[in-house]
């Protein structure tokens, strides 16, 4: 993106790359947010996104989803390919090698905890640092010539908007509401307890105003009170929280349990869109840094963005002249 356009970032796994469409937080409300989620995006990959987002952006918002933050993510989010998935998203060699380096501490911190992973192809090592280093780990094409590939980016035409078929995928989950009635919260463990503490001393060095979220999903009860107690902790020490896995808060954000989702983890498009649009209300209701940014000069490619999504969103579903949500 140009140097001073994007105002905003949201950060998170799949569901957050599933979730959020920049497209519609920037033809409702003009409003700069763009998507950095990853599969599985470690926790510990989070001041990186930031951190890089920050040279180029005055950045003045950050939303957050805790997914990751799953017992039984944690490992999966270390892993060399999960690693690669993240910093990879970022074009600058500088703040690459600075996000590795901030998750090789992350991934020992987890192994001191809970152990280190059963397959050693699944540990991630900082003593085979140049496997994740594209710039070490293929340093002879420097001797047999760069091509033009090695300088031309890979473009995203949708403002980070969610690409894959499955975006256009509609499976009924009605039958799955009940899961997310699951009673009381868990209580967390030490180390996610520490990694959040760690995140928020970041966030408020930083001055970024925070949101926490819990993405519509409809997996099983233990996992829903898992997230649950996750957002508990964050609201105990201050910040906002939205929890868009109740009952009532679907209702409230206007998802249809029926067409509105991909799987039982991932909304669609469809889904997509009544999510970006009620966070970025949230936003500006609850008082964040906004500023309408339509019109404005510099902006242009948020313009054309936002076009290349509403023709791939027209053609995608179901050949159908589709709008964007009123």
């Amino acid at each position: 993106m140009p140097d001073n356009t994007v105002d905003g970032i949201v950060l998170g796994s799949s569901v957050i790359a599933h979730g959020w469409v920049s497209a519609v937080s920037w033809e409702k409300y003009g409003m700069a947010a763009f998507q950095f989620g990853t599969s599985v995006q470690p926790i510990g990959s989070i001041p990186g996104f930031i951190e890089y987002a920050q040279k180029n952006h005055d950045i003045k918002y950050v939303i957050i989803d805790v997914r990751s933050l799953r017992q039984q993510s944690l490992m999966t989010s270390v892993t060399p390919s999960k690693v690669q998935e993240a910093y990879l998203n970022i074009p600058d060699i500088a703040s690459r090698y600075s996000m590795l380096m901030d998750l090789f501490d992350y991934a020992e911190r987890m192994y001191d905890f809970y152990g280190e992973p059963e397959k050693e192809s699944d540990k991630l090592d900082r003593n085979k640092a140049s496997m994740y280093l594209p710039l070490l780990a293929f340093h002879n094409r420097w001797v047999d010539g760069l091509e033009k590939a090695d300088f031309v980016d890979v473009k995203n035409e949708y403002l980070g908007a969610n690409d894959r078929y499955t975006a256009f995928l509609s499976k009924d989950m009605t039958a799955n509401v009940k899961n997310l009635n699951y009673g009381k919260t868990t209580e967390l463990d030490k180390f996610q307890k520490s990694e959040l503490d760690r995140l928020f001393d970041y966030l408020e060095q930083s001055g970024l105003e925070a949101l926490f979220i819990s993405t519509p999903s409809f997996k099983s009860a233990h996992i829903q009170r898992e997230l649950g107690s996750f957002l508990e902790y964050c609201k105990e020490n201050g910040y906002n929280t939205i929890d868009f896995c109740t009952p009532e808060m679907l209702e409230e954000a206007g998802f249809d349990t029926k067409v509105d989702f991909s799987d039982n983890g991932h909304v669609n498009l469809a889904g997509a869109q009544k999510l970006t649009s009620y966070v970025c209300q949230y936003l500006i209701d609850n008082g964040y840094p906004y500023e309408d940014r339509r019109g404005q000069d510099g902006y242009e490619i948020w313009e054309k963005g936002t076009e290349n999504y509403k023709e791939y969103y027209r053609k995608g579903w179901a050949g159908e002249d589709v709008k964007l949500e009123d």
